[in-house]
């Protein structure tokens, strides 16, 4: 039942890719000459590999006790509408704030929180590598020494 999700979300990812190129999803089984089937047949390994990492980092989550709050869901929602509405990216206050409208969502709140888990868990991940020193990599006082030696 995971696996058989995982396809179905990795063709409606597939399938929302096509639509930004001005395809369809049924246009690009037709141009290629596949079925819906062969299509999941072809994604399947991507999407039993995606499952491992995905179960074995939910795995981490709950054995380290790693929680997302839900004013980092808001964080990230206020950074994500400020990036993708900036004027640079050819973005207004009013699609900032239709932005901000739709990742207030249920189904996208779902998704940045999922993402927020899976950054904590490879960020836990990296620190367990390293056997705790992750933290001392990032403060600026454990690159002073370097600097004082050049």
């Amino acid at each position: 039942v995971l696996l058989e999700r995982e396809l179905d979300e990795m063709i409606h990812d597939y399938a929302h890719l096509l639509s930004h190129r001005g395809f369809t999803l049924q246009r690009y089984l037709e141009l290629s000459g596949k079925s819906t089937e062969a299509l999941r047949q072809e994604l399947r390994p991507q999407a039993e590999e995606r499952l491992r990492k995905s179960l074995s980092l939910q795995k981490l989550v709950e054995v380290e006790g790693i929680s997302v709050e839900e004013s980092e869901v808001d964080q990230e929602i206020s950074e994500l509408s400020a990036q993708l509405s900036s004027p640079k990216s050819g973005g207004d206050a009013t699609q900032a704030e239709a932005l901000r409208r739709a990742l207030a969502q249920p189904e996208s709140q779902r998704s940045i929180r999922s993402r927020l888990y899976g950054r904590k868990a490879l960020e836990r991940l990296v620190e367990i590598g390293l056997g705790g020193r992750a933290a001392a990599l990032e403060t600026p006082s454990a690159q002073e020494p370097a600097a004082v030696g050049k």
